[in-house]
């Protein structure tokens, strides 16, 4: 079980880069590598050069120099970016972030202060005023109490760039005045190491590029995150917006990451992960323990990046030590085989404030839907042009242009609202915001099983694609929506008016219900309706019968596809549209088939899960895809239910 610490995301600037850092995740975990893929097509049109060519593909080795600042500047951005969105989308999600030095402009991106583009462009532009207006410089790390400094006499050379722990600090220099500084180090018998840097960062030798980089950023579009941001440059979380200034702060003012853990921890004990491409925070931190009051002694550091390797399995420990999961309850006891509800479901969330998401269907889609999204979910970008192999058309071009007018027609309307729901739901775990229970409406339930783990995208876009083209096939029939009557009015009403050839379809909300049957009965049952006490009866336009018994063969024929296929038991509770209940985790692929098989002719039961899900104490529902027919819906059922 996770800790209830806080997790704190720390992210280091210049001087533990090396070339092949991340290889081996950019080799093995996929999200690492659309990251760093995505990004690297960002850096080559800014700066003409590939990171990722430079990082793997060009035969340099670890102990070679890797001090280009035009480099090195996007290469530990897109390391560290990429090791936490894989952490992230591993469901290690953290409550602030820590910047050190250029670390502060990941962290900023991280935390949503900016978007990660313009992140990026302010790190290549900071790189490009360097290169363009400040003169060599260096930077000596020095393993010695901090008095030396002056006692030594080595700020007649140099500036104090950083304090990293009692015993460690590092200062920066011209270029010119490297050999007097190392000349006083080693006559003092004192251990030092030059870090692989071409500038004096946080120090005056850097102050000439301050204003060319911030007229270049300035119009850049920063605000307040969703996390807080911690700046070693300032010992403490910067409040408010966030800002050019605090950009060029990082690089200038020195590092106080002493002062800065020092400040955390009068707080409280941490979860620290450390994003450095070596590990370098990490050590630091277990410095400062021994030295520091006794509640960073209940703090723990880890690190996933490592020189020597490994780091697959430390990425594996982190997210087994701080990965968010449902808390597991007992059983539930076996009830009355009234309807297919079992034993073995889902755990149920023990959590203060649980939050659901709530993905649409069929009814919600329109014209420019996911425009916005398309080019910023990375999970979109490494599968388009499978995406669109699969359907035999651009899926972007359908949902954003509809050319062809055809958005409305089962067929398209499926594959092209699932996908659209599932990178609204990317983009929402993106910035931090994760459900306890998931449940989508008619085909918003594939969006959810997505979102529990029961199968990646593209599986759940075959599904669909399937489920679309054979309920497209169904041409008769249609729905309507009544409004002001309860479930035993309507089916009375039904019954004294020889419609029973009608289906009840969804049981929306109080007083909301759709009905489904043959189109004449649809049309004839209006002024039957509306005499009976209905506030308003509202044709729907729909292409059949659907969730009725008309749509059997499509059921059917849905079945054989499904048969064949396996599917994982789900991670998190999915509500069923069948059952308003948890799907089971004992026999969870059976279960999942039978219940896609069914959700198709049978009601669905929404109002029913939304009463689940209040009763085990959701008051936080997320409509997750596009419009807000869902939240409104939520919003009628608990106002009657208060």
């Amino acid at each position: 079980m996770v800790s209830t610490t806080n997790i704190v995301f720390m992210f280091s600037g210049q001087g533990s880069q090396y070339f092949q850092m991340g290889q081996e995740l950019y080799d093995r975990q996929p999200v690492f590598r659309q990251w760093m893929d995505r990004l690297d097509v960002m850096t080559r049109e800014l700066s003409g050069t590939s990171v990722v060519e430079a990082l793997y593909k060009q035969g340099r080795g670890k102990g070679d120099l890797f001090d280009r600042t035009l480099l090195s500047h996007p290469a530990l951005f897109m390391v560290e970016y990429s090791l936490a969105k894989a952490l992230i989308e591993s469901r290690v999600q953290p409550h602030m972030v820590l910047g050190a030095s250029l670390g502060t402009f990941t962290a900023a991106s991280i935390a949503g202060c900016m978007d990660v583009e313009d992140a990026l462009k302010a790190v290549i532009q900071h790189a490009k005023t360097l290169e363009s207006f400040c003169e060599p410089g260096a930077m000596i790390a020095v393993l010695a109490p901090l008095h030396l400094y002056d006692a030594a006499g080595l700020h007649r050379y140099g500036e104090l760039a950083a304090v990293n722990f009692e015993g460690n600090f590092v200062i920066a220099v011209r270029a010119h005045d490297v050999s007097a500084v190392e000349g006083i180090l080693r006559g003092k018998d004192v251990t030092f190491r030059r870090l692989p840097v071409s500038f004096a960062f946080h120090s005056r030798w850097i102050d000439p590029a301050e204003l060319p980089f911030k007229r270049h950023v300035r119009s850049t579009s920063m605000r307040a995150g969703q996390l807080p941001v911690v700046s070693c440059a300032t010992r403490s979380k910067i409040p408010g917006s966030f800002s050019e200034d605090h950009l060029w702060s990082a690089t200038r003012e020195p590092i106080r990451f002493l002062d800065t853990i020092r400040s955390l921890e009068a707080s409280g004990p941490h979860q620290y992960v450390d994003m450095d491409p070596a590990g370098t925070l990490a050590t630091f931190i277990k410095y400062i323990q021994p030295q520091s009051p006794q509640s960073l002694a209940a703090s723990k550091c880890h690190s996933v990046f490592s020189p020597f390797g490994k780091a697959m399995d430390r990425l594996g420990t982190v997210t087994d030590a701080l990965a968010s999961r449902p808390i597991p309850v007992p059983a539930a006891v076996p009830v009355p085989a009234v309807a297919p509800v079992v034993a073995a479901v889902t755990p149920v969330v023990a959590v203060a404030n649980p939050i659901a998401f709530m993905f649409p269907g069929q009814g919600s889609q329109k014209r420019g839907m996911g425009a916005a999204l398309f080019d910023s979910v990375p999970q979109y970008a490494s599968v388009e042009r499978e995406v669109d192999a699969l359907l035999g058309y651009s899926l972007r071009r359908l949902c954003v242009e509809d050319p062809e007018n055809v958005l409305k027609e089962s067929q398209f309307t499926q594959p092209a609202l699932y996908m659209v729901n599932a990178l609204h739901y990317y983009e929402a775990i993106a910035q931090g915001v994760r459900p306890h229970y998931v449940a989508g409406h008619s085909l918003g339930e594939y969006d959810a099983l997505l979102a529990a783990g029961s199968f990646d995208l593209l599986t759940g876009l075959r599904l669909v694609k399937k489920r679309g083209e054979l309920m497209g096939q169904a041409k008769s029939g249609g729905m309507a929506a009544v409004i002001g009557l309860e479930e035993d009015r309507i089916q009375q009403v039904l019954k004294e008016n020889d419609l029973a050839s009608m289906d009840i379809a969804n049981f929306n909300s109080p007083g909301q219900i759709v009905i489904s049957g043959p189109l004449d009965d649809v049309t004839r049952a209006k002024p039957i309706f509306e005499k009976s006490g209905a506030r308003v009866y509202i044709p729907l336009p729909v292409g059949a019968a659907f969730h009725s018994r008309y749509v059997a063969d499509a059921a059917r024929a849905f079945g054989d596809f499904l048969a064949p296929m396996e599917f994982d038991a789900p991670r998190i509770p999915v509500i069923s549209n069948v059952t308003a209940m948890p799907y089971e985790t004992r026999n969870a692929s059976a279960t999942i088939k039978s219940l896609l098989i069914d959700q198709i002719t049978r009601p669905v039961q929404w109002m029913q899960s939304m009463n689940f899900l209040m009763e085990k104490g959701v008051r936080d529902f997320r409509e997750v895809g596009p419009g807000n027919v869902l939240t409104k819906i939520a919003h009628n059922i608990q106002k009657a239910a208060a």
